[in-house]
């Protein structure tokens, strides 16, 4: 009698400790559904992936989902169930050949921390919910930022898997959703450098006050070229009035005016060719 006492004290033992793990740790790494991950449905049961009423959305502040080499960027992953009050999440960034793609930054520590998983030889980076950390009713949106590789290293996709929880303390009842987002480099990173030197030249280059832009492509297009300038950022800064045009040599100045200092690209479209150059101003 005493050995069935035990036996069954030992087996609630080990279902408290099994189910108060969901309240009491935080979430796991290698479950975002990306290449070679299953999702958290793997340990929470309720109904079939993205079927309960729900959803996880991918948010950012991008522009046009075209990242810059080596900028910050906020993130933001939001899992939603009406009548739910408690969130789960995983979520990392990967290269088209699964590698880690740019760094992910811890800004919330309440909310989320950093876990790594091995998966196929490579130690991948998890952004994932704290203890509690995805307390509210209704939905819960992780905030976490993101700086982008130093180079240009072609398409990087987001995964991210989202637990709704019923909060029974049990893996059982639970909504699981995921989703991705692609992010692409910005065209100008792309643009190589001996190819802006042969056909697009800014002097001087620092600039202080007036400055000028000779197009050395052969060919002439009855267009004028419009020159653009953006911050790193991606977003237009301005677009530049020309003050003085040589037609014989494609050379177009202008005035620096307002331009703060700091360094941008000059986007030039001439016809219906594109081509960027680095400015520095001073």
């Amino acid at each position: 009698m005493k050995k069935q006492v035990l036996l069954y004290a030992s087996a609630i033992l080990i279902f408290i400790i099994t189910t108060s793990e969901i309240l009491s740790s935080n979430g796991k790494a290698g479950y975002t559904g990306s290449p070679n991950e299953s999702t958290c449905i793997t340990c929470h049961s309720g109904s079939p992936l993205n079927s309960g009423g729900g959803s996880i959305t991918i948010t950012t502040n991008i522009p046009n989902n075209q990242y810059a080499p080596n900028i910050t960027y906020q993130i933001t992953v939001t899992v939603s169930q009406n009548n739910i009050s408690l969130f789960g999440f995983g979520c990392e960034a990967l290269t088209t050949t699964k590698n880690n793609g740019g760094t992910l930054i811890i800004t919330d520590a309440g909310s989320t921390t950093l876990k790594t998983v091995l998966i196929n030889g490579v130690n991948r980076s998890n952004v994932v919910h704290t203890v509690l950390g995805g307390a509210n009713t209704n939905s819960k949106a992780f905030t976490f930022n993101w700086k982008a590789p130093s180079s240009n290293i072609g398409n990087i996709t987001f995964y991210a898997a989202g637990n709704a929880a019923n909060g029974n303390n049990s893996s059982s009842g639970d909504f699981i959703y995921n989703t991705s987002k692609i992010i692409t480099p910005d065209p100008a990173t792309g643009i190589a450098e001996e190819t802006i030197e042969k056909e697009l030249s800014v002097f001087p280059n620092p600039i202080k006050s007036t400055f000028s832009v000779k197009i050395s492509s052969k060919k002439t297009y009855d267009l004028s070229p419009t020159f653009t300038l953006f911050n790193l950022n991606g977003s237009i800064v301005k677009e530049l009035s020309i003050q003085n045009t040589s037609f014989e040599t494609k050379t177009y100045s202008f005035n620096r005016d307002d331009i703060a200092s700091g360094i941008y690209l000059l986007q030039v479209i001439d016809g219906t060719k594109i081509q960027y150059s680095k400015l520095v101003v001073e």
